[in-house]
């Protein structure tokens, strides 16, 4: 199993150091790639540094054996939320560009992009599997944070969304006073 876990670390490194590194030299393409995935624009030009180095920082700690948990996490939790961006983009119909590994390759959201973030997130949960754990924590606490990821992600997706969609007569949203008031409702139309 170990040999299994090291193979894992050291493809999930390679994928992450160079999708970092790629993504750091072409900053401009990083940005209008998270817009394009649906990222506010506000939030765009902060996520456009740092997810480049969150990257890097994930492709290094892989490598280490005492750091790999860390690494494993960070991993599964990026991933997670790269999926919920281009499954909701996929969804939609875009055809946003990734921008997966910055100007070294084009590839735009679709099933095989989906896949390949399911497949990596596989190779993460190999990854976790045998490490060494801070605290005590298992591979649990990692799948948590995958979890918060994406709905983070998809919450930051839905504002864009609600940001961009002026309100019309014919939709209106109930229940803003609900902490769920994200989640749209269309009131049936009155046939006249």
């Amino acid at each position: 199993m170990q040999i299994a876990q090291f193979m894992a670390s050291a493809v999930l490194a390679l994928v992450f150091v160079f999708a970092g590194a790629g993504k750091l030299l072409d900053q401009l393409r990083t940005r209008r790639a998270l817009i394009d995935l649906g990222t506010p624009e506000s939030a765009a030009q902060l996520l456009a540094r740092i997810l480049p180095v969150a990257e890097l920082a994930t492709g290094i700690l892989l490598l280490v054996p005492s750091t790999r948990w860390f690494g494993g996490t960070l991993s599964l939790s990026l991933l997670a939320a790269f999926l919920t961006a281009m499954a909701n983009a996929y969804r939609k119909g875009a055809t946003a560009d990734c921008n997966c590994f910055g100007r070294a390759t084009r590839s735009g959201v679709g099933v095989a992009a989906l896949i390949r973030n399911v497949f990596l997130m596989t190779l993460s949960l190999v990854a976790l599997s045998g490490s060494t754990t801070p605290f005590g924590w298992r591979t649990g606490v990692p799948v948590i944070l995958a979890v918060v990821s994406s709905i983070a992600a998809f919450l930051l997706i839905r504002q864009r969304i609600n940001a961009d969609t002026p309100d019309t007569p014919d939709t209106v949203t109930r229940g803003t006073e609900s902490p769920f008031r994200w989640i749209p409702e269309e009131l049936p139309r009155a046939e006249n």
